[in-house]
């Protein structure tokens, strides 16, 4: 079926051409691969420094859980649900800032 595609869309091209045109779109692969290490690079340490907030922030909330007066079982998972809550609320509110 892909055969019939190629042929149908550029029945004149000949094997000349379509060598050339492969090592065209190789050539453009191989230039590109630098842009989208760095990009992959940038998404890791991106990746990182959130990974690091959210742990500061769920030490937080265990150091604050333990400082608390003690309280009754029902709230306390309550409390925690609302904290849990509020955090998720946080990291959806984030957006990374689009290119232009």
């Amino acid at each position: 079926m892909s055969k019939e595609t190629n042929e149908t869309q550029n029945p004149q091209m000949s094997i000349e051409e379509m060598k050339e045109r492969r090592d065209e779109i190789t050539k453009y692969y191989e230039e590109e691969i630098p842009h989208l290490k760095v990009k992959a690079e940038y998404e890791e340490l991106i990746t990182k420094i959130e990974r690091a907030k959210n742990e500061r922030l769920l030490g937080q909330m265990q150091m604050a859980q333990m400082m608390a007066p003690p309280m009754e079982e029902g709230s306390q998972e309550e409390n925690f649900k609302e904290l849990s809550n509020q955090v998720k609320k946080e990291n959806k509110e984030r957006k990374l800032k689009k290119q232009a």
